[in-house]
């Protein structure tokens, strides 16, 4: 989570800046808080796909945010959702349908690379599936494990959830940052709009 806030002496010290206008400092605190906000939802998107092999768009889904108003002058950015599936990272091949290689792989994180699914001694090697609900997933059979069909159960591969992808120190340490970064030159260009009578 990033929460973008400012403390009662930053108002008083905007306030001082703002002279005969210090009625306005909670607008334009509000106003540079929100703009945070606004780079933080961007950041989240790009600091994440830059380092995981993951959909921007599908991240994007699962971002909120609360924007600040002048008598609440905080906002924050949440990411949220359980563990993603596998084949939702970059897997090769990326479709379960044509030849079958030796070893199907998967990439979470883009600096790892592909890693092959080798299975083990209660896993078979993982493969692509496509279930007749069109879910398409990366399986492992679980060996010695029976479905009603007599067949082996099929056990479907997870990979990080968003909010842990959001989460990790150098990812969220960046977007904080930035959105503080952001937040001081925004309470700047705010208040020089407010002395010039356009808020």
């Amino acid at each position: 989570m990033v929460e973008v806030k400012v403390s009662g002496d930053e108002l008083q010290r905007v306030q001082q800046r703002l002279g005969l206008f210090r009625s306005k400092a909670p607008v334009v605190l509000s106003k540079a808080i929100n703009s945070a906000v606004n780079r933080a939802k961007k950041n989240v998107v790009k600091d994440v796909t830059d380092r995981y092999a993951v959909d921007g768009k599908e991240l994007q889904k699962a971002i909120r945010s609360k924007r600040s108003k002048p008598a609440k002058l905080s906002g924050q950015v949440t990411v949220q959702g359980g563990r993603l599936a596998l084949s939702k990272f970059l897997t090769d091949p990326m479709e379960p349908e044509g030849n079958r290689p030796k070893f199907y792989s998967a990439a979470v994180l883009k600096s790892d690379g592909f890693k092959p699914l080798t299975g083990g001694n209660e896993y078979s090697k993982g493969f692509l599936v496509r279930f007749e609900s069109g879910h398409k997933a990366m399986v492992e059979r679980r060996t010695g494990t029976k479905n009603g069909a007599g067949r082996e159960k099929l056990l479907e591969r997870m990979g990080l959830s968003f909010p842990e992808m959001a989460g990790q120190r150098d990812v969220a340490q960046s977007i904080q940052e930035e959105a503080y970064r952001v937040l001081q030159q925004q309470i700047d260009k705010q208040v020089k709009k407010a002395m010039e009578g356009k808020i």
